[in-house]
């Protein structure tokens, strides 16, 4: 049976109360009495509420990252790889809709300019690689404008699935490839 420490346990919690409240729900006084522990005992393993979501956004961004590579492992070509790729962004959407809105909305990436390298064990590194290997077959210039383009038709799906859209009927999955595949067509295969 494997023992849980506080530190742990508060990661723990401090997902359940985002997926249950969303990130307005979650104060450190909820958090430290769901948990059992005085609030002051809080300060004893993190020094603040962002450093706490700090961790939480990179433990959510390395999920966000192996469902990524797991999904798009098997795909037998580089956009088959980027469709699959797309579906797990937005299924990670779905499935964790708060930590995707501190993922990508309440925070700014690391990344400042197109000269700087893409952060390897990001997701857009992913898609970098996957549009790399297209490139390398075709005449494209700008691949960071595809790569970028591509993510933005992915992120912006993403949030009408969890917002305008979420009780809307319809085989998402299906239709979600066909844009995608219309996209990857149209830009550069």
């Amino acid at each position: 049976m494997l023992i849980m420490g506080t530190k742990d346990k508060l990661l723990k919690e401090s997902l359940k109360i985002i997926r249950k409240n969303g990130l307005e729900g979650l104060s450190i006084r909820s958090l430290t009495a769901k948990v059992g522990i005085k609030g002051p005992s809080f300060y004893e393993h993190f020094k603040s509420k962002n450093e706490l979501l700090n961790v939480i956004r990179l433990t959510s961004l390395s999920l966000l990252y192996k469902d990524m590579q797991i999904r798009g492992g098997n795909a037998k070509s580089p956009k088959n790889q980027l469709i699959s790729y797309g579906l797990a962004y937005i299924e990670f959407s779905m499935l964790r809709p708060d930590e995707f809105h501190l993922l990508f909305v309440e925070s700014e990436s690391k990344r400042q300019s197109q000269d700087e390298e893409v952060i390897d064990s990001s997701p857009y590194s992913l898609l970098m690689k996957s549009f790399n290997l297209i490139v390398n077959e075709k005449k494209i210039d700008d691949i960071e404008a595809l790569c970028f383009g591509y993510w933005s038709l992915v992120h912006g799906i993403s949030c009408l699935r969890i917002g305008h859209l979420k009780n809307y009927k319809v085989n998402f999955e299906r239709k979600t490839k066909k844009v995608l595949t219309t996209y990857l067509n149209g830009a550069c295969i």
